[in-house]
């Protein structure tokens, strides 16, 4: 709670130009919007929303706002993919004044994210602790505000970002690790990648919106079947 009063004074602290867009969406409701008209963050928040019913959307829609106005501040109008990079690894994860010393965190206690505040971006955001799932998806919502071509990729039980602009080819970026780069190659070997998955593109491949919010549910398919008992809402998730 401590954490989320610190956002809410930063909030009143400076000015913010977004506009309220939660409007009692489902996630259904996301997913048949046209691909760009789809904010990730407020994909991520409506799917969070489920796990925790009686959760502010519109606080945390603000809280990325703001994340993603002082990440564009700080930027001063340069676009280098490696500059952005290094802005958004250094706001989320080096205390300074630059971000209030508010910074993020893999949850070493929870290495396999198993429990419930490691699988949705709004506990994420409350706990500044997180794991493969939450790290990744915030880099991905900011960047999805930023306008920056990040795109989700995906590996057995893991994601990571990939920055992709011609002539950028080290792309990659770890979110549990600081954001730095780490190559295909390491993911393959780490992973045990089999060459078939990576031909049908099963893995490590950049995914679109629609695809990695689709690969969400499986999440919220889990919390409802393991920790709810709820075997009816699970399968609501995995439904074509």
């Amino acid at each position: 709670m401590k954490y989320l009063i610190r956002f809410l004074i930063l909030l009143l602290t400076f000015q913010l130009f977004a506009q309220e867009k939660y409007t009692g969406q489902t996630i259904e409701e996301i997913l048949a919007l046209p691909e760009e008209e789809i904010d990730l963050g407020l994909a991520c928040l409506v799917l969070a929303k489920d796990a925790y019913p009686d959760m502010n959307i519109e606080f945390f829609d603000y809280v990325l706002d703001y994340m993603a106005n002082r990440i564009n501040h700080l930027l001063q109008g340069r676009t280098d993919p490696e500059i952005r990079i290094g802005m958004m690894n250094s706001y989320l994860y080096r205390k300074g004044w630059w971000n209030d010393s508010i910074t993020f965190a893999y949850d070493v206690d929870d290495l396999e994210a198993s429990k419930k505040e490691n699988q949705f971006l709004n506990a994420y955001l409350a706990t500044r602790h997180g794991s493969c799932i939450t790290m990744p998806m915030l880099h991905l919502v900011l960047a999805d505000r930023l306008g920056w071509p990040i795109y989700p990729v995906q590996t057995p039980k893991h994601y990571l970002c990939r920055y992709i602009e011609d002539g950028f080819e080290e792309n990659n970026i770890e979110a549990t690790c600081g954001g730095g780069y780490i190559p295909d190659e390491r993911y393959i070997t780490d992973f045990g990648i089999p060459k078939q998955a990576l031909e049908k593109g099963t893995y490590l491949r950049p995914l679109n919106k629609k695809e990695y919010i689709a690969s969400l549910l499986i999440n919220n398919s889990r919390h409802f079947h393991q920790r709810e008992g709820n075997m009816e809402k699970a399968m609501d998730y995995l439904k074509p």
